[in-house]
């Protein structure tokens, strides 16, 4: 059992965790993976994930305000369910044209805001919630928009910041048939 002491120490590092200063720095992680997206550098982003990763977007089902099961199921389809395996593999294929039939280069804006950092019960992982506003651009004829809202946990790996874990929850039941990038 731990002591008082312990347990009051445990609760200062999470005080301390949470300064101004760190929220600005997971925000500053966020908007620079951002940009890795935007400018298709698959490799450098594969390095902000944690080997353990769990990469997950569950598709969307509209429900009635009264239906007690919830818009996004563990139990429905999944855009991704993804492990660090499962998203360099699909690295290989973005990093490709020829695999993905592109010839028109496309054009992505991941928008990061509405940021919100909380403490877990492990000290060196934190959960952090934030919105995603995500645009794609393929030559004149093709747009596609995803709305999200983001449930990370971030983990201080060797004092530097990775993904631990990423679930995302688009907004609409209907998403592009093809999703060119990561969210």
């Amino acid at each position: 059992m731990r002591s008082l002491g312990d347990q009051r120490a445990d609760s200062e590092d999470l005080k301390v965790a949470l300064t101004s200063q760190f929220i600005t720095q997971v925000e500053q992680f966020l908007y620079r993976e951002a940009r890795l997206l935007d400018a298709e550098r698959y490799r450098e982003w594969l390095s902000l994930l944690a080997d353990d990763i769990h990469y997950w977007m569950p598709g969307v089902e509209n429900r009635q305000r009264r239906d007690p099961m919830p818009d996004h199921s563990a139990h429905g389809q999944a855009v991704f369910d993804s492990t660090k395996a499962d998203l360099e593999q699909l690295v290989e294929v973005f990093e490709n044209p020829t695999m993905t039939g592109e010839g028109v280069r496309i054009r992505h804006m991941h928008v990061v805001n509405n940021v919100l950092v909380e403490p877990t019960a492990n000290p060196s992982e934190f959960t952090v919630f934030s919105i995603l506003q995500y645009r794609q651009v393929c030559g004149e004829e093709f747009e596609a928009q995803i709305p999200a809202h983001r449930e990370d946990v971030l983990r201080r790996v060797q004092g530097d910041l990775r993904i631990a874990r990423r679930k995302i929850l688009a907004q609409d039941s209907i998403l592009p048939s093809e999703i060119n990038t990561f969210l």
